[in-house]
């Protein structure tokens, strides 16, 4: 495993300015990671948090779903 240097950039939706915004982000991944990020869009790290900051973590993640998920308007229970 590597250190790189990889450039996002900042979709419209996030980019009220109009100017093309880039940012750069180094990970530290396998050329394999790298591909797969790539193809995905995402990079599994296992265990990268742990005790107090997982638990952090888990209570943020639950109220951003709260207050950004309507769950009366998910339709994921109807599939093709």
């Amino acid at each position: 495993m590597s250190s790189h240097t990889i450039t996002y950039q900042i979709l419209k939706t996030h980019n009220t300015g109009g100017v093309e915004l880039l940012r750069d982000v180094k990970v530290h991944a396998t050329e394999e990671e790298l591909d797969h990020l790539d193809q995905q869009g995402y990079l599994v790290r296992e265990r990268l948090f742990q005790g107090e900051h997982l638990e952090q973590l888990r209570d943020a993640t639950d109220r951003l779903f709260d207050a950004e998920v309507d769950l009366a308007k998910r339709k994921t229970s109807k599939r093709s």
